[in-house]
């Protein structure tokens, strides 16, 4: 075998060996990205779940309050807290308000 000869042998392995090690770049590359992907998937469907957890919670929080405000909003409720707790009367009701004392100052 001539030296040329032995020349284009070692290229061709050379050549060889560049593109098996491209190739496995590539297989480990496209495993990776396809791993990466799946994993990001995985993210995704968790807190796509919690997401749906905590709608489900808001909803039931929504309806206490809107069951909430409309108990409040009846009329005889405020009228009776606003007889209790403030000590307001219509004019003509016979409920007078002892809680409040007037001084006219130092005497």
């Amino acid at each position: 075998m001539t030296r040329t000869a032995r020349k284009r042998q070692g290229q061709a392995k050379a050549g060889m060996l560049i593109w098996c090690i491209l190739f496995t770049v590539m297989v480990v590359s496209l495993t990776t990205f396809h791993i990466w992907k799946k994993v990001e998937l995985g993210h995704i469907a968790r807190r796509h779940q919690g997401a749906v957890k905590r709608s489900a919670l808001l909803k039931e929080d929504r309806v206490k309050l809107v069951a909430a405000i409309h108990s409040r909003n009846k009329p005889s409720l405020i009228l009776a807290q606003a007889q209790v707790e403030l000590g307001m009367v219509y004019p003509n009701s016979r409920l007078v308000a002892t809680g409040v004392r007037y001084d006219n100052g130092p005497q």
